[in-house]
């Protein structure tokens, strides 16, 4: 670094102008040192004394913010060098959306995503394995499938890594004969398979206790010429702990060691945990006894094997004697153990453990009570859940969109709509914008609210945040429409339910499948046949198929005949 700054002072004192390259180069140094900043100081400087910036310049730029996670500063310089005239490439675009997937913002990387393509812009697979990794991390596996048969269509080349992607999310699903199949899809594209898809198939084989299956993928794996590596080992090893076969656990160990083997420094931590998820907490608890020195994960794996295994109790012993030594454990650990306490009612244990966040940073707080929360949501306990999120208030933190709309569809969820329409006011207040999503959330658990308790206050309560929505001028999509339909032909008011759907054809969007049911299952109800009629030949003319049954009733004439 110090030599290429003596070379470009150098330059400088002989009146010469360094190139586009050059130029890049530099500044791509600055920002590969954690200097984003001061890299971007650099180009705004040279830009103005009309030094040759181009695309590269800024895409290194926007990457360095992104490495460091600075997602706003690399929005603006994206905006920048618009602004500027200088046109952003596949890669500018494939930066920035890796650096909305690192954050999980799924909706601003699609969007990106969408505005890329929408310039002419051909997306590629470096960009979709961004998108699938973040579905996947969201574990939203269904939809990486989806998403994946979508760039398929497009005629999009998709190399070994999002295969390996793909096959990761079907073996989670427990679709493994789908993840075999698309592995032979691979090969016959003549894209080799690799230590990473072995490594993916015999995890999800392990996963589904398929142990003789997983060991004949190993067994493959050498036969086809691949080397397993430190990975593949460590597959095998919480594999085998998962099942509880510890003596295979132990030969595998000896093997490593005997032929000198490389183990994962994680080898350890996934026996643990693994073995506590088999059944084997005793044994989990020797071999972790058993090690000399012991690291802030092997304590991790220690208390996750202990939530894993429902002995909370044990989990935080243990974390309050790691306390008392003054040793922190990992934001992950901590999650899983407020999480299990809350789970079991155990408030008080629970934000004793949530006091140990003051020692973590804004963001890391945040995501802890973020997923905690998400946690509780998920197994309906709100009452833990809103008190977490006044903690996180009175922690002088303002709750995100991410965090309002969680809460807002967990009470949705056990059908508190008042509740979930205070936080809307809420966020409001503390000027959190809601989006679509959040309406729609709104909108979907005031019309289901309002069919259990058939009360005119939620009726009303429902009709006021639609109204309220469409002041607020906020775009609606696909899923808002179709929410709104569903809900008003659930309660047998088809005339406005069409309304909506002219509506949603006059503004340019497309009924999806799901649309289409909601209609039709209510024209059906409802005894009108011609317009069902309609809907089906509508819906076949646009390549999506209507349900068996619809086509059956409509068929053999069982549908008494109205008018709507």
């Amino acid at each position: 670094m110090e030599k290429a700054i003596d070379i470009f002072e150098e330059m400088s004192g002989y009146g010469m102008v360094p190139n586009a390259f050059a130029c890049a180069a530099y500044i791509e140094a600055l920002c590969t040192h954690d200097c984003s900043t001061s890299g971007y100081q650099l180009l705004q400087a040279w830009r103005a004394e009309l030094f040759p910036i181009d695309t590269y310049a800024y895409t290194v730029v926007i990457r360095g913010f992104c490495d460091e996670m600075k997602i706003d500063e690399a929005e603006s310089v994206f905006l920048d060098m618009e602004n500027y005239g200088v046109v952003p490439d596949a890669q500018t675009y494939g930066v920035l959306i890796n650096g909305y997937c690192k954050k999980l913002n799924l909706q601003k990387a699609l969007s990106l995503h969408s505005l890329m393509l929408s310039k002419g812009i051909k997306s590629n697979c470096v960009i979709v394995s961004f998108i699938l990794q973040c579905f996947l991390r969201m574990q939203m596996y269904s939809e990486v499938v989806n998403q994946f048969k979508v760039f398929q269509g497009k005629g999009v080349f998709l190399d070994n890594v999002v295969y390996n992607i793909v096959v990761h999310a079907l073996c989670e699903l427990g679709k493994l004969e789908e993840a075999i199949e698309l592995l032979e899809e691979m090969t016959s594209r003549q894209i080799q398979m690799d230590v990473m898809h072995y490594t993916t198939m015999i995890k999800g084989l392990f996963a589904q206790g398929k142990i003789h299956e997983a060991m004949m993928m190993f067994e493959n794996l050498k036969k086809n010429g691949v080397e397993p590596d430190s990975i593949t080992y460590s597959v095998l090893a919480a594999g085998f702990s998962r099942n509880g076969l510890v003596s295979k656990v132990q030969d595998l160990l000896d093997y490593m060691e005997e032929h000198g083997l490389r183990k994962d420094p994680k080898m350890p931590d996934l026996i643990i945990e693994n073995l506590c998820i088999g059944g084997k907490v005793k044994e989990a608890t020797e071999i972790f006894n058993s090690l000399e020195v012991k690291t802030v994960d092997n304590y991790a794996a220690m208390i996750n094997g202990y939530c894993a295994a429902s002995d909370t109790k044990s989990a935080y012993k243990l974390f309050v004697n790691l306390s008392k030594e003054g040793i922190f454990i990992r934001r992950s650990s901590l999650v899983r153990l407020v999480s299990r306490l809350c789970m079991e009612n155990s408030s008080f244990r629970a934000i004793e453990v949530m006091k140990q966040l003051p020692v973590m940073n804004v963001e890391a707080k945040e995501i802890v009570y973020n997923k905690v929360i998400a946690s509780l949501c998920r197994v309906k306990n709100m009452k833990m859940a809103q008190c977490l999120f006044d903690c996180l208030v009175r922690a002088g933190l303002i709750p995100d969109l991410i965090t309002y709309t969680m809460m807002i569809n967990g009470y949705c969820k056990i059908n508190y709509l008042r509740e979930a329409y205070e936080l809307l006011c809420d966020m409001r207040n503390r000027g959190r914008e809601p989006d679509i999503f959040v309406y729609t959330v709104l909108l979907d658990g005031g019309f289901k609210t309002s069919l259990q308790k058939c009360s005119s206050v939620e009726i009303a309560l429902t009709s006021s945040i639609f109204n309220e929505m469409k002041d607020m001028k906020i775009t609606p999509d696909v899923v808002y429409y179709t929410v709104l339909i569903d809900g008003y032909c659930k309660m047998n008011n088809l005339n406005d339910a069409f309304v909506l759907f002219e509506e949603m054809v006059d503004q340019g969007i497309e009924a999806d499948a799901v649309t289409y049911t909601a209609l039709l299952s209510s024209c059906c109800r409802n005894g009108y046949k011609e317009k069902a009629q309609t809907l089906c030949y509508e819906m076949t003319s646009k390549g999506i198929l209507p349900p068996n049954n619809f086509s059956y009733l409509l068929q053999h004439d069982t549908l008494e005949t109205k008018k709507i």
